[in-house]
């Protein structure tokens, strides 16, 4: 099972007063939970479900908002986290936030 955690820097969304963090929730929370029917489990975790393979979705939810200067500059953390439910415990998880940034930068430089 997979699941993806969002934390948006809020006190830094509210201080630039650039985007409002209610719709920034929305339009996640629209390609999370309408266009890719995964659950929420907390504020800002996302998963995949038993039968359901969430990878590809997770995929595409990345491609789409790795260009999005809101979502990408408001980011305090963005993990992906493979697990097993029977195993709590066990757990990989990846700073999803720091290899994105890196890739965008190595892109930028022509790398």
């Amino acid at each position: 099972m997979i699941r993806m955690e969002i934390e948006f820097d809020e006190e830094k969304v509210k201080r630039e007063n650039k985007y409002d963090i209610d719709k920034m929730w929305a339009k996640v929370d629209e390609f999370m939970l309408v266009k890719y029917k995964l659950k929420k489990t907390a504020p800002g975790v996302y998963s995949d479900y038993p039968g359901y393979d969430g990878y590809g979705k997770f995929f595409v939810f990345t491609a789409h908002f790795e260009k999005r200067d809101w979502f990408m500059n408001s980011l305090k953390r963005w993990d992906w986290v493979e697990y097993d439910e029977d195993e709590p415990n066990d757990e990989y998880r990846e700073d999803w936030k720091t290899g994105i940034e890196s890739r965008i930068h190595k892109r930028r430089a022509g790398a």
